[in-house]
């Protein structure tokens, strides 16, 4: 990973230990350099949601794509870098339904709980700071004749009544 995706993850981490989120806002720091290489850090707000599906068969929650690139293109050592993360913000009770992932991503829950139950009957339960990797393109229906049998991939969900905030990498 990027020296810049790690910092970029540390900021976002410790902006959401400083401020609450409602249903379409996640709160950061954004740390930028102007055109004389004087830094500075300002609070700002994600709000660009859009209510959308991740991946087919999934619910719709609020997505905010955000695509980092440097704030001074006379930096020669990272000029080149470009980075592309997703927000999400799941309503209260969401529920994805049986899916598969669109492509191997990291999934860092960064409010709420959440749970993911998989075909062969294991549930992880995921909180603030936990990271899944997911990597269940190639999943088939399940096989047999038990209460999973034809299902596909896995199936997510807000544990409790509390909105979820999720960064998709």
């Amino acid at each position: 990973m990027h020296p810049a995706s790690t910092a970029l993850i540390l900021v976002l981490s410790f902006a959401f230990l400083q401020f609450p989120i409602t249903a379409q806002t996640i709160p950061y720091y954004h740390m930028w350099a102007d055109t004389t290489g004087t830094t500075h850090v300002s609070a700002c707000n994600l709000t660009n949601f859009e209510l959308q599906l991740l991946s087919t068969g999934d619910s719709p929650q609020y997505l905010d794509t955000v695509t980092s690139t440097p704030s001074n293109s006379t930096s020669s050592s990272n000029s080149s870098f470009t980075s592309t993360v997703k927000f999400t913000v799941q309503p209260s009770g969401w529920h994805a339904g049986w899916h598969k992932n669109p492509k191997v991503q990291f999934i860092i829950a960064l409010k709420g709980t959440w749970e993911v139950h998989m075909t062969d009957g294991s549930v992880a339960i995921m909180e603030p700071g936990d990271m899944a990797l997911g990597e269940d393109q190639f999943a088939s229906p399940a096989p047999g004749e038990g209460e999973y049998a034809g299902l596909i991939g896995h199936n997510a969900s807000n544990v409790g009544d509390e909105v979820n905030a999720m960064l998709w990498l």
